[in-house]
């Protein structure tokens, strides 16, 4: 007689390769910080814009944390972590203080300041090119003469930000 069991194979076990781990774990902290901090489109989603009055003109001062798309005559990007951007637009300040303003029936700015904490993707626009980690700009547009002939910029407090004819207006 024959006795015995038959024996059986155990099923096999994936176990994951260390590479294969680190990229779930980047793909799946991307995900969770985007879910978290927030998206959005230009002025559109979570992001924070306002419209300043300054003398002479107008600041747009854009703040956008998480992944935001920024897709204009000026910037042509997508950035992860957070944006900042703030453009000096001559003109009427009267024009801009209505809600629902945007940066293109205000005219076009002649200073644009923009600072990039994470990564981004510059696609076209002022400066294309890719960034990790820190980057600002300082961005001086060509305008037409008699236009402008100073600016007193003032990043940390935009509304005090000056367009002035002529450099005597701005040294007060």
């Amino acid at each position: 007689m024959i006795s015995g069991s038959a024996r059986t194979r155990a099923p096999a076990r994936f176990i994951p390769d260390p590479v294969f781990r680190t990229a779930a774990a980047c793909v799946t902290g991307i995900a969770s910080l985007v879910a978290s901090s927030g998206c959005s489109f230009n002025e559109h989603g979570v992001v924070f814009t306002r419209y300043l009055p300054i003398q002479q003109g107008m600041v747009r001062d854009l703040r956008a944390p998480g992944l935001h798309i920024e897709w204009s005559a000026t910037h042509e990007l997508i950035s992860l972590g957070y944006f900042r951007s703030s453009s000096v637009i001559p003109g009427d300040s009267s024009e801009g203080t209505s809600f629902g303003v945007s940066l293109n029936s205000l005219g076009s700015p002649v200073v644009i300041v923009d600072t990039t904490y994470g990564a981004q993707l510059r696609l076209g626009g002022l400066a294309p090119g890719i960034t990790l980690g820190f980057r600002s700009d300082l961005y001086s547009l060509v305008v037409e003469e008699n236009e402008v002939r100073a600016l007193d910029l003032n990043i940390t407090q935009p509304s005090r930000t000056k367009v002035c004819a002529g450099e005597a207006e701005c040294l007060d």
